[in-house]
């Protein structure tokens, strides 16, 4: 995504400029944990509706839409009442590792500033490189959800050709939010075979 996106208080949170410990327990507040909306602003003091730096964290940092209580986002269609938020709310409360492989690989995984990787896949189409070595056919498929609010389809789609070349990215734009490859993932699946055949 592009960086432009990205609160600043998901730069501040995720940053390394608060202990780990703090940062995985405002996560663990924020995906569930406890609710965080309603602590926060009972905890607000007389004194002008002040609140602390933590509960400002906590109430700018948007909570992701497949968590929302009343999401539609199920896991499986053979279990109808399985939701996202259920499987993150059960991980909250007995997986001891869940928050911190959260904060771990928002902190770390290749989230914006991707460009340069993106024109490295672009070189391995040149026809002087071993057949080992190029890139599959010369393109790429990018798969996006039309109602993705994280990853906006628009955007990566112009990122995607601005960096790989326009004829070396298929893009199919999908109905859909972010979770659509867990919501919609025969639907994913058979997209990306289709792109292979």
């Amino acid at each position: 995504m592009r960086s432009t996106r990205i609160h600043w208080t998901s730069r501040f949170l995720y940053g390394g400029f608060l202990p780990r410990k703090v940062v995985e327990y405002l996560v663990w507040r924020r995906l569930g944990g406890i609710d965080a909306s309603s602590s926060a602003s009972q905890n607000a003091t007389d004194e002008g509706n002040k609140i602390t730096p933590i509960q400002a964290v906590e109430q700018e940092t948007p909570s992701h839409p497949a968590l929302a209580p009343d999401s539609s986002a199920r896991i499986s269609p053979r279990r109808p009442s399985v939701s996202i938020a259920n499987v993150v709310a059960w991980q909250l409360h007995h997986h001891a590792g869940f928050v911190a492989s959260f904060v771990s690989s928002i902190q770390h995984a290749p989230i914006s500033a991707q460009h340069d990787i993106w024109r490295r896949i672009a070189t391995c189409q040149i026809s002087a490189l071993p057949s080992t070595q190029r890139l599959l056919e010369g393109k790429v498929l990018l798969l996006l959800a039309k109602d993705d609010n994280v990853v906006i389809a628009d955007e990566m789609s112009q990122d995607a050709q601005s960096a790989l070349g326009p004829d070396a990215v298929e893009i199919k734009i999908l109905d859909g939010g972010h979770e659509l490859p867990v919501t919609d993932a025969e639907l994913v699946a058979q997209t990306i075979l289709d792109f292979w055949n």
